[in-house]
């Protein structure tokens, strides 16, 4: 009994002082609202903002005014500069300002600098004067292609030919740039079309080569459809080199009615459009036809040495499966073959 009254009284007096600890917490005031301290804070003062700078911000964004001090910079060229085609085996190619450099590893300068005129009669550039002995020439102006814009440039050129530490050093120097009657010397424009006449007779000493080595090459091409071991994807083989798979390829397409719409030699593709020719052609081709959709294709090259990969992947961007190469390689290689 007594121990029942006892901690009665213990818990009354807890209750009594945390009753009381409240009271005093809530009842205590930590500022004075009679104190005028806070009057004395800094006063406001004016917002400073950079110059030419309006504020308020209207719309979210800062206004800044169009000043025009008439000072007008050139407008920048966003186009990617124009890259030398390096296509041909054992060959050194450079530029310097508005002249483009070949070196070749050739030492019949007669022979080679007749190819560079074949070229030029085949590009039906103007010659307005040529020197044989000493293995110049120039042209006369020759109307460009329209590469940025609508503007058409026209161009003069010299070209040369001498040796150079037991081989041979081609030079291209574009001697005058027009667009209009105005003549052009910016250092982008001269660059871009002295590339642009070297990449022109590189590609066309690459072709004559290629037209060399197909007539005297008289074996013929073996195709396989096969499995590529490292990606498990279906691919043509082709047991050649790359530069007669693409010429012999290209003229096979054509002729099994596969339009080259585009094609990109340095990438190694052809962009293509496929419509099956009658059963007719097929009959006179001694062939079947190949189980290949109508559509649009790239048509991919592969170049590995010894012997060049080909794929066609369709406008979805999948490789076309074995069972439609299996039937493309008896047509290609009845077509190739044929034309050799």
């Amino acid at each position: 009994m007594n121990y029942l009254v006892k901690n009665s009284i213990c818990t009354s007096i807890i209750k009594i002082l945390v009753v009381t600890f409240l009271l005093t917490s809530c009842s205590y005031n930590q500022f004075n609202i009679n104190e005028s301290y806070y009057l004395k804070a800094n006063k406001l003062q004016q917002l400073k903002s950079p110059n030419n700078m309006i504020f308020p911000i209207q719309k979210g964004d800062y206004d800044i005014p169009i000043i025009n001090n008439n000072k007008i910079k050139k407008k920048s060229n966003l186009y990617p500069p124009i890259q030398l085609l390096e296509i041909i085996d054992n060959t050194d190619i450079s530029f310097d300002g508005n002249k483009g450099l070949l070196l070749i590893n050739q030492h019949n300068i007669h022979d080679f600098w007749t190819r560079i005129i074949h070229i030029i009669k085949v590009y039906n550039f103007p010659i307005l004067s040529s020197n044989k002995i000493v293995h110049t020439l120039t042209t006369n102006w020759i109307l460009l292609p329209q590469s940025y814009g609508r503007k058409k440039y026209i161009g003069k050129y010299n070209l040369s030919l001498q040796t150079y530490k037991s081989k041979l050093l081609f030079i291209v120097n574009l001697i005058n740039l027009k667009q209009g009657e105005k003549s052009v010397t910016s250092p982008f424009y001269m660059r871009h079309y002295t590339i642009q006449m070297l990449n022109k007779i590189i590609l066309g000493l690459d072709k004559t080569k290629n037209n060399n080595t197909l007539l005297s090459y008289n074996n013929k091409i073996n195709i396989q459809s096969i499995i590529d071991n490292e990606n498990e994807l279906p691919m043509l083989k082709l047991n050649t080199s790359f530069n007669i798979a693409w010429q012999r390829l290209e003229a096979a397409m054509n002729v099994i009615g596969m339009r080259v719409i585009h094609s990109n030699k340095i990438q190694g593709n052809f962009n293509i459009t496929y419509k099956k020719p009658n059963n007719l052609f097929w009959k006179s081709i001694n062939t079947g036809k190949p189980s290949l959709p109508d559509g649009n294709y790239t048509v991919q090259l592969g170049d590995f040495n010894n012997y060049v990969s080909l794929r066609f992947i369709n406008a979805k961007g999948n490789i076309v499966n074995k069972k439609i190469n299996d039937s493309l390689m008896k047509v290609l290689q009845n077509v190739i073959n044929k034309q050799n």
